[in-house]
């Protein structure tokens, strides 16, 4: 997926969510053991090509 600096992370979300037609609410972001959420750029999340992010159920619930 090609971002820019400016995207945020729930735009990530909704993304992936809809690609993979499901709830968005119900997801968050993880990067290694990190979870990202909300609406931080990703240039504020640490974030850089050739990341691997995945798409989890949010752990405290969505």
């Amino acid at each position: 997926m090609e971002l820019e600096g400016d995207n945020t992370v729930d735009e990530i979300i909704e993304s992936a969510a809809t690609f993979w037609n499901k709830d968005m609410g119900a997801y968050v972001l993880r990067k290694g053991k990190k979870v990202l959420r909300g609406g931080s750029p990703i240039k504020d999340s640490g974030i850089i090509a050739e990341d691997v992010l995945e798409l989890i159920p949010d752990p405290e619930g969505g």
